[in-house]
């Protein structure tokens, strides 16, 4: 009998233990498309993530307590990035930090909305996510930036000679920017006509070639890429050297695989980022070393933005004792402004941000600030 009552209480101390144990953990989601052809963001994104959730850790944890980041795969689909989110609850996560593309952001905010968990989302910048009271938080500006920059820049440097070529199953996203930046283009004096937007499907090697055909067939000598690096450089390596445009892209192109599949197609090519990848500031410095080293690649806008969006969860949860949706999201609005990186950034009261945005150059293979001579 004596054993049995041992036996029992040895049980329960272990039991006791290991409930302390998992009370000590608090548990973040991530997900992101790990797997499509486009997921060159979201990959860098979670390596992002992991270098974050490293330097909370060694630096004490949130309020004494270690981070664990849960990752899930999306493949950039609305229904799987909603079956994720919910493994991802039932696993008992306090928030998640996702997802990458607005193909998905509705399904996901209606899911995060339904299950009261909030979204914490480092590159969903679709324009219909902006202004509503949601469980939805975001590190970087709506669409709306990325077109007026680029109209500029380019009305600025071609004037009128610009065909857009759009890609279409990240609508969401690619219709927005066109949006914005066919509006500005317009005002600026240009001419921009849904009629002559060539668009496309990602990964399919029929309308890679189509594009390809009604690029060379065109007059104009400027083109505007509103698509991932992916579809950027395999439309640019399938035009070759037969035709030289000038090539300007949307921020969704300006990741480091583009300079993996391209040469030297692309140089001289102008972007739109929200980090400068020539800046001096040390915090960049050190993360950019420690991202080559880890990874061995380059760190890109989508690592930067999803390292900033778990830093800020951190801080917000360092405020409040109660991990509810409601809780953490009015303890990063009443924080307002964020510096990890290179810039503030500020969060308002709709969860939507506001930084500084960058017109970005290739040279020699880099992404560099643009200046005008």
């Amino acid at each position: 009998m004596k054993k049995i009552i041992l036996v029992l209480i040895t049980l329960t101390l272990l039991t006791l233990i290991t409930a302390c144990k998992k009370e000590t953990t608090i548990k973040i989601g991530f997900a992101n498309d790990l797997t499509s052809v486009a997921s060159e963001l979201g990959v860098s994104s979670m390596y992002g993530a992991l270098l974050a959730i490293d330097d909370i850790n060694n630096s004490g944890g949130i309020n004494g307590r270690k981070v664990e980041l849960i990752i899930k795969d999306d493949a950039g689909d609305p229904l799987t990035a909603v079956e994720v989110d919910n493994e991802l609850i039932d696993e008992g996560v306090v928030a998640i930090i996702g997802h990458g593309i607005s193909r998905v952001a509705e399904s996901v905010i209606e899911n995060a909305n339904e299950k009261d968990i909030l979204l914490i989302s480092p590159t969903i910048s679709s324009d219909s996510s902006t202004n509503l009271d949601d469980n939805f938080i975001r590190v970087i500006p709506p669409n709306t930036a990325q077109g007026v920059v680029m109209a500029e820049s380019l009305y600025d440097h071609h004037g009128d000679d610009v065909v857009v070529v759009l890609e279409e199953t990240n609508f969401a996203y690619t219709n927005d920017v066109y949006q914005s930046f066919k509006s500005t283009f317009n005002e600026l004096g240009g001419t921009v006509n849904d009629e002559d937007v060539i668009s496309f499907e990602s990964g399919k090697l029929d309308d890679y070639i189509r594009v390809k055909s009604e690029l060379l067939a065109q007059e104009k000598n400027t083109i505007l890429f509103i698509s991932s690096g992916y579809d950027t450089t395999t439309i640019t390596q399938l035009i070759g050297i037969e035709r030289d445009f000038q090539v300007h892209m949307s921020m969704w192109s300006t990741t480091p695989d583009i300079f993996t599949h391209s040469n030297n197609l692309i140089e001289g090519a102008h972007g739109v980022n929200f980090f400068n990848f020539e800046s001096s500031s040390a915090a960049f410095k050190e993360l950019e070393t420690r991202y080559l080293s880890q990874y061995g690649q380059s760190i890109s806008f989508g690592s930067l933005l999803t390292y900033e969006a778990v830093l800020m969860l951190s801080d917000a949860l360092k405020t409040i004792d109660n991990f509810t949706a409601n809780n953490i999201k009015n303890a990063i609005i009443d924080i307002g402004t964020f510096n990890y990186v290179m810039n503030d950034f500020t969060i308002n009261y709709y969860g939507d941000c506001e930084r500084k945005i960058y017109e970005l150059i290739v040279e020699d293979g880099e992404f560099k600030e643009y200046e005008e001579d």
